[in-house]
């Protein structure tokens, strides 16, 4: 599901910008969705959470998907967790046993056994891949090296001291997910871990922009949980200088704008950042998404309904941008779209019509 930035989420719940997409503060954790899912909460627990459902989309898509993970793990059915969207797709067998032959499949293998032979081998092994890494500091930082090293705990010995920094912060901010929003001095502590091992990433190789970029999502995590007056200034540099290091990073330039831009009220830079991606990639549909938003905020409601219907042309069924959609035209004064856009969107997502139409007789209104 397309979300708002976190800055526009903060508004919805003000009111201010209508209904807040997606799950909100009193949806369940993912401990709590994995549990229901497996039967281990209680028959109250359960009946609260089932009550949750009818009127959570989210959480029905996710208690959905935890119900299909456990299934392929219990049956043993080969699957995949499609990085983008993170929908778990069953993969046929023939394409299961090849992923076995992968190397780092096999490296994860030889790992578990760690005979003498193999320590000695990959110290050997070690010295070749520093001198290679001296040689071609890029290709050391590749994405291709930093995931096997990522899945593999062996292949991060082989790596320079700086790409080790990193993995270890990338770890340790993977961990983050499963951290409760209320329990304020585990989140302090996590990010604190991060941002030491970062600081020391950044140090050793100043070039490693995937470092750069994880120091900007670290101190806007603690500007929108822990209120960090400073971090939002942080945050910009450390996405700048990953763009520097990295023009084709477009995450980075999404970040940018969302999390820091969006925040501050730059309209014309976070739209800059927006035109960059789209420039870059025509198929970006949420920098297309919420360049409509900011557009919208601006007063240009034309542009923001161009910008919702391009997203709507590659996907009729996205209810988020029939939503937003839907708020244009009523601020255009567009009464017969309008009508059709409430329409489509009943027979997409009824629950979020709803809210289209109560926003609409409420006179909600864009400041």
């Amino acid at each position: 599901m397309r979300q708002l930035g976190r800055h526009r989420e903060e508004r919805l719940r003000q009111g201010v910008l209508g209904p807040k997409p997606g799950p909100g503060p009193d949806c369940p954790d993912d401990l709590t969705v994995f549990h229901a899912a497996a039967g281990l909460l209680s028959s109250e627990e359960m009946r609260a959470f089932e009550r949750h459902l009818e009127g959570c989309l989210a959480c029905r898509d996710r208690e959905l998907e935890t119900r299909k993970l456990l299934y392929f793990e219990q049956h043993r059915i080969p699957y995949r967790i499609d990085p983008e969207t993170g929908r778990i797709r069953r993969v046929s067998r023939i394409r299961f046993l090849l992923s076995a032959l992968h190397p780092r499949v096999v490296l994860r293998r030889l790992a578990d056994l760690a005979p003498r032979r193999l320590v000695v081998a990959l110290a050997s092994v070690r010295v070749a891949v520093l001198t290679w890494s001296l040689a071609s500091p890029a290709l050391a930082r590749s994405p291709a090296v930093l995931a096997a090293a990522k899945q593999v705990p062996v292949v991060r010995w082989l790596l320079p001291a700086s790409v080790r920094e990193y993995l270890e912060a990338s770890l340790a901010w993977d961990r983050l997910a499963g951290v409760p929003a209320t329990d304020r001095a585990r989140w302090e502590e996590l990010l604190g871990r991060v941002e030491a091992h970062l600081l020391r990433a950044v140090r050793l190789d100043p070039g490693l922009a995937d470092a750069h970029f994880l120091l900007g999502q670290l101190y806007a995590e603690r500007y929108y949980r822990l209120r960090d007056p400073d971090a939002l200034r942080k945050a910009e540099v450390h996405y700048l200088r990953a763009i520097a290091l990295q023009p084709d990073h477009l995450e980075a330039r999404y970040r940018l704008a969302d999390d820091v831009y969006s925040a501050q009220g730059r309209w014309d830079r976070e739209l800059e950042q927006y035109d960059a991606i789209l420039r870059a990639d025509p198929t970006h549909l949420d920098a297309l998404w919420a360049r409509g938003w900011v557009h919208l905020e601006r007063g240009e409601v034309d542009l923001a309904i161009r910008d919702f219907r391009q997203v709507l042309a590659r996907d009729p069924r996205d209810f988020e941008s029939l939503w937003a959609l839907g708020i244009a035209q009523a601020l255009a004064g567009r009464k017969e779209e309008l009508a059709r856009t409430v329409e489509e969107l009943r027979r997409v997502n009824p629950g979020r019509a709803r809210l289209l139409e109560r926003l609409i007789l409420a006179g909600g209104k864009i400041r």
